[in-house]
């Protein structure tokens, strides 16, 4: 005789309670949802204690090392490629003509 299998499902539903999406949805919400007060369904954001830069470049402390205005490593890549465009002028020159 075989015994009967329960069935279980698959996922846990949860009883009716936690069906409720109104109070399900607050308690997955954002902690700028709940303490942000809504208008019409969007976020009101306070501005007054939003910091923000005056600009979007970076401040020059001074501490870095410049040669001409530029940081050594450009210049070193700056180099290195004026020396092979050399280098390449120079194989090209000693090629022999093809008659």
């Amino acid at each position: 005789m075989r015994k009967r299998r329960k069935h279980h499902r698959e996922h846990y539903t949860g009883s009716l309670e936690e069906r409720d999406t109104a109070r399900l949805s607050e308690m997955l919400a954002p902690p700028e949802e709940k303490t942000q007060k809504l208008k019409d369904g969007a976020i009101v954001v306070d501005a007054s204690k939003l910091k923000v830069p005056n600009d979007f470049s970076e401040l020059d402390d001074g501490g870095g090392r410049r040669i001409l205005g530029f940081e050594p490593v450009v210049l070193a890549i700056v180099v290195l490629v004026a020396v092979f465009i050399c280098f390449v002028g120079y194989l090209i020159s000693v090629e022999p003509s093809k008659q």
